[in-house]
């Protein structure tokens, strides 16, 4: 099934008891979140098109046939060139959800410390509640912001 981002799409192909094989298209002049991941390492094949890839305070070209490892904890970011970036990649890890996402930079507003801030603030509220049906509104509330972070993603 394709997963629509605001930067392209990713489709998953394939998954298995530590590992997940997608498909990424970055569209031209579109890039992923600066973001790094405490779960997973990746690895990144360039398939077509054109862009660069940053991995590690590194840039590299990105053409089809480069290859790139991404350890567990590396910053990195794909971003599509003059034409859409099409990238293979194999995630490896223990945990491999789309949560896994630490976002240090984005462009479309998806910024994990935004969203961290406003889970604190309501975390802050529900403490200060006198009644349940209070912290059960807080909760609801909570909940919706971790829908919209997932469904951005």
């Amino acid at each position: 099934m394709r997963v629509k981002r605001p930067w392209g799409w990713y489709e998953e192909l394939a998954s298995g008891s530590g590992y997940k094989v997608k498909v990424l298209l970055v569209r031209a002049g579109c890039q992923l979140s600066l973001q790094r991941h405490r779960h997973r390492s990746e690895s990144w094949t360039v398939v077509a098109g054109d862009g660069r890839l940053f991995c590690d305070d590194k840039w590299y070209k990105a053409i089809p046939g480069l290859m790139l490892s991404i350890p567990c904890g590396s910053v990195h970011r794909a971003t599509g060139g003059k034409k859409d970036l099409i990238i293979s990649e194999v995630q490896h890890g223990d945990y491999l959800e789309e949560d896994d996402i630490e976002r240090l930079e984005d462009d479309y507003g998806r910024s994990s410390d935004k969203q961290r801030r406003k889970l604190v603030k309501i975390a802050r509220k529900a403490q200060e509640c006198v009644s349940r049906e209070e912290a059960q509104k807080l909760l609801r509330k909570a909940r919706k912001i971790f829908k919209k972070l997932n469904k951005r993603g």
